[in-house]
C-alpha cells in the first residue's frame, strides 16, 4: 500500500530547488510540482525556454521513489537531460536506438509496474530511488 506523501510548501519547493539545481523556480513551476505531488493530472503548455524541464525534475526532490519518464524526439535533448540530472546526483538514462535492447525495456517495465515494492533493503544503493528514463523516439 502506498504511504501518504507529506506535501511541501511552495516556499520549501523553491528553497530545495535552489539548493539542488541552483535555480529558483517560478510560481508556475512550484505549483506544477505541488500538483504533481498531489497526483493531479496536469497538462502544461509553455513556450521554449520557459522552464518546463525544471518542472519535470522538481517532484524528484520530494518523492524519493518517483520515476520520471520524459519523451522527446531529439537525442541531443535526452542526452542533455541525463547530463544535467547526473550532475546533481540523480541517476538517469536516455533510451535511444543505440542502446534500446530487451534488458533496458525489461528494467524500465519492472520499475514502472513494481517500483513501489522496492525498498532500500532490496535496491542497490537506492538505484531505483530516482531513476529518470528519457525515452527517445527514433
Amino acid at each position: 500500500m502506498l504511504q501518504a506523501l507529506s506535501l511541501p510548501t511552495l516556499s520549501l519547493i523553491q528553497d530545495k530547488c535552489k539548493e539542488i539545481f541552483n535555480k529558483t523556480p517560478c510560481q508556475f513551476q512550484s505549483l506544477l510540482c505541488l500538483w504533481h505531488l498531489q497526483r493531479k493530472n496536469i497538462i502544461s503548455i509553455s513556450p521554449t525556454g520557459s522552464g518546463k524541464t525544471l518542472t519535470f525534475w522538481l517532484p524528484l526532490l520530494f518523492s524519493p521513489t518517483s520515476i520520471i519518464i520524459i519523451i522527446t524526439a531529439l537525442n541531443v535533448l535526452g542526452d542533455q537531460f541525463v547530463a544535467q540530472l547526473e550532475e546533481v546526483g540523480f541517476p538517469a538514462v536516455a533510451v535511444t536506438a543505440a542502446n534500446d535492447n530487451d534488458i533496458i525495456f525489461l528494467v524500465s517495465f519492472i520499475i514502472s509496474k513494481f517500483g513501489s515494492l522496492f525498498t532500500s533493503e532490496y535496491s542497490t544503493e537506492y538505484m531505483l530511488r530516482t531513476l529518470s528514463c528519457c525515452y527517445l523516439q527514433s
